[in-house]
């Protein structure tokens, strides 16, 4: 019996079992506070960015009357309707049913506006500690006379294949009111347009739109070449000042082109992102509109079947070719002709992967985000169903990408095209414009 008993005694295993479970349980809920405390400080910068939009809002609100400020009637008038104005702006985060808000109290002064806002969050993990919510208080101050976007510059991207007709109608008709309505836009918010400056990114297949006559995406429109070129990328036009030169460019393109069902969307992105020609100001807006109906053709993939393949029949007869390339690409092989497109068309230095895209995009999108997250670039444009793929190949991959606001099924009315980009436009200088210092304290 008593050897029986010392074995018991001896006996760790089930002792150890008891030991591992409760590490194991311990650590795991340690790694749970931890991915909790983490989502709760990301709640906590949401809450002061929309807490420096608040305050933004109501400084030019009050800075659009300043000189209507001087008597203590006016003063409290304006100051009462800026903070309705404002509190209205960030209505939709103050509604959310993942946390509790209070609403954001103002401070006005005859120099800036403080806007102090709290929210109380429950938590889940935590509560085992004795936290079972967490509030938040976070506070902005925005001067009067300062916080207004000074200048914007937009690159537009535009898939200019043939199923895109309607999109690049959209274009061609609205562009030419583009500032009157971008400022129309931004006039709910009080946001002052000072110098805006467009550019355009017509884009096709470098795989299958070339032509004898394309000499690279900056050369000027040719006649007989609307709707040919892979890539053509127009200089900054301001605006209003250079309208009729912008409109000229514009209105030369017809839709054309494209060979299977992926375009080079992502060459496009590349180059708009290291044109030297951005501005440089530290209050300069900065947005890219990407439109699609494609998904992008992935770095490094030649097959084209469609169209380099030699044939006597079909839109890309060798007649075509011989017409359009000349009859030395006509006598090639479908690999030769792959590799003759690569040689001659394909930019040199462009990236190798979507991961080193990704890596260029958030170096510029940095420089615009200002270190705080919810800011947009980049709004990427999928009109109608991609043509039945789904997902939408690499372009599900840019969805996930910071700084880019992603929008599927879009319409394709020209009009709603056309206000759809004005909205994106415009809720990007207001993401940026709550990023930057220049008229921020917290």
């Amino acid at each position: 019996m008593w050897d029986k008993l010392k074995t018991y005694r001896d006996d760790k295993k089930g002792g150890f079992a008891i030991a591992f479970a409760l590490a194991s349980t311990f650590l795991l809920m340690s790694a749970a506070v931890a991915i909790e405390f983490a989502n709760l400080e990301s709640q906590k910068q949401k809450t002061q960015n929309y807490a420096d939009l608040a305050a933004l809002a109501a400084a030019n609100y009050m800075s659009e009357h300043i000189s209507e400020l001087d008597s203590d009637a006016n003063f409290k008038k304006y100051s009462s309707e800026a903070k309705k104005f404002s509190t209205l702006m960030i209505r939709s985060y103050l509604d959310n049913d993942s946390f509790d808000a209070a609403k954001p109290t103002f401070y006005f002064t005859d120099t800036d506006v403080k806007v102090d806002l709290s929210i109380r969050q429950k938590t889940m993990f935590m509560g085992a500690f004795g936290y079972k919510d967490l509030e938040h208080n976070v506070s902005a101050t925005a001067n009067l006379a300062v916080a207004s976007a000074k200048d914007v510059d937009v690159a537009l991207i535009a898939d200019a294949t043939g199923s895109m007709a309607t999109t690049l109608t959209g274009i061609q008709t609205n562009m030419k009111d583009f500032t009157f309505d971008l400022q129309t836009e931004l006039d709910k918010y009080n946001v002052e347009l000072g110098t805006v400056r467009v550019k355009f990114f017509f884009y096709r297949d470098y795989m299958v739109d070339n032509h004898i006559n394309w000499t690279g995406r900056d050369m000027d429109p040719l006649p007989g070449m609307e709707i040919y070129g892979p890539m053509y990328e127009s200089r900054f036009y301001e605006l209003p000042i250079e309208k009729t030169a912008m409109d000229n460019y514009v209105d030369f393109f017809q839709a054309g082109g494209g060979g299977t069902f992926k375009e080079s969307g992502f060459e496009a992105i590349w180059h708009a992102i290291k044109a030297s020609n951005w501005g440089a100001g530290e209050d300069t807006v900065r947005s890219i509109v990407l439109w699609t109906d494609a998904s992008p053709r992935p770095f490094g993939d030649t097959e084209e079947v469609f169209g380099l393949t030699p044939n006597e029949t079909g839109y890309w007869n060798n007649a075509y070719w011989d017409m359009t390339m000349g009859p030395t690409f006509t006598a090639l092989t479908y690999e030769q002709r792959q590799q003759y497109m690569i040689d001659n068309y394909y930019p040199d230095k462009a990236p190798k992967s979507l991961g080193s895209l990704k890596g260029q995009f958030e170096e510029f999108h940095a420089e615009n985000a200002n270190g705080k997250p919810d800011v947009n670039t980049m709004a990427v444009n999928i009109v109608s169903d991609c043509w039945g793929v789904d997902p939408c190949g690499e372009w599900e991959n840019v969805k996930a990408w910071e700084g880019v606001d992603f929008f599927e099924e879009a319409t394709v009315t020209s009009d709603e095209t056309y206000d759809a980009i004005i909205k994106q436009v415009a809720n990007t200088v207001l993401t940026q414009l709550a990023a930057r210092d220049l008229a921020l304290t917290h």
